[in-house]
């Protein structure tokens, strides 16, 4: 929620006596956007800031802590946890030695939250819901408007990838997506639910050391066509998909678009490997 007059009057007040900073009671006063539970969010000019609030034996006491890079996971429906779980796992295990300090986890559900994000994950669920509980609850507009923004890192996985695209071939009248991806995807392009399956594949071609990442797909989408091959670039094409689609060869199941923009049909998130999640936010995130 938004945090009203009183409330900043209480955060600059808390501030000042627990940090002795006039500049940044001030700065928090000023821009402090809104308190979810005991944590509240201010811009200080350079990158959020973020502040707990906790019990003290003299009332609250307030850590603060510079917050470099906000990657949001969109969490209406669908897998949103799991690339939590994982994107949390890639900052512990490297220990700021390769990201630096400052990078943030959130989940997203409103505006607020969207709009304070330098990167934004759409993981796979249901395309359909997930478009229609983002126009019901007010985050569609936003939603296309951010995608856009050149300098949000934006990954779409399975859903999400439909949810970008910009064409779909099947079953559009029932989706009304993000018109970002300049590709035309199909929709539950394997079948049902119980044609999923799971697939070692070798992305050493643009991750490193990756030859053998398991990926998982579950009622997936493919690629049938690149609309503008000058911004898209195919990473991946799968071939002999395994039982019962022998004949399913070169589907195209990642690519990208620009130095921005991530979609794949599968779920990196189900796997119990992080290298995917980690090469997303050097190369698109951070951009090392």
């Amino acid at each position: 929620m938004r945090l009203s007059v009183a409330e900043r009057g209480n955060c600059k007040r808390l501030a000042a006596s627990t940090c002795g900073c006039v500049g940044f009671a001030r700065c928090l006063y000023e821009y402090c956007d809104y308190i979810t539970g005991l944590c509240a969010w201010a811009w200080a000019g350079s990158g959020w800031i973020r502040v707990v609030f906790r019990p003290a034996q003299t009332g609250w006491a307030a850590e603060y802590v510079m917050v470099r890079c906000v990657i949001g996971v969109l969490a209406l429906q669908g897998a949103f946890i799991e690339h939590v779980h994982h994107l949390e796992q890639c900052i512990e295990n490297d220990a700021g030695k390769c990201y630096g300090p400052g990078l943030e986890i959130v989940t997203v559900k409103e505006s607020a939250q969207l709009w304070r994000c330098d990167a934004l994950v759409i993981p796979g669920g249901e395309s359909t819901s997930m478009s229609l509980i983002a126009q019901r609850n007010g985050l569609f507009d936003d939603l296309y408007k951010f995608v856009r923004d050149s300098s949000k890192a934006i990954w779409g996985t399975c859903a999400g990838l439909i949810f970008l695209a910009e064409e779909l071939s099947t079953q559009g009248k029932l989706v009304k997506t993000l018109q970002l991806f300049k590709g035309r995807v199909r929709r539950n392009a394997f079948g049902r639910q119980a044609q999923s399956f799971t697939q070692e594949c070798d992305f050493s071609s643009f991750i490193p050391n990756c030859s053998d990442f398991p990926t998982t797909f579950i009622r997936a989408p493919v690629i049938e066509k690149i609309l503008d091959p000058e911004k898209v670039e195919v990473l991946y094409k799968l071939d002999g998909v395994g039982t019962g689609h022998a004949s399913m060869d070169g589907l195209i199941v990642a690519a990208r678009q620009g130095q921005n923009v991530l979609v794949t049909s599968f779920h990196p998130e189900l796997a119990a490997d992080i290298r995917f999640h980690d090469w997303f936010i050097k190369e698109f995130v951070l951009k090392l």
